[in-house]
């Protein structure tokens, strides 16, 4: 089945899934509650995001991704008592 997301078009919605880092699972989910692929994809849920510093991202790796910091970094940080800010920013310039 080939469909198309944001004017791309995929051989499958795992192949799309693949290439935009979604859990087919979930897509298929959201299809099953009558979502279209475009809903499914988009979809931001209120219960996953998270805000810190004043900005809005998707989950903990999206926050880790955008300022730089390795995951798993950030995670060993926090478990050592740093908060996610300082987690974040620890060793660089401000």
């Amino acid at each position: 089945m080939k469909l198309i997301y944001n004017g791309v078009e995929y051989k499958s919605i795992s192949a799309l899934c693949r290439e935009l880092g979604l859990p087919k699972s979930t897509i298929n989910s959201r299809r099953a509650m009558g979502m279209s692929i475009d809903e499914a994809v988009d979809f931001k849920s209120v219960y996953h995001t998270i805000t810190r510093g004043g900005v809005e991202y998707a989950n903990k790796r999206e926050m880790c991704k955008i300022h730089g910091v390795n995951y798993h970094t950030f995670k060993s940080r926090v478990r050592s008592g740093l908060s996610d800010m300082q987690a974040l920013t620890k060793g660089k310039k401000l």
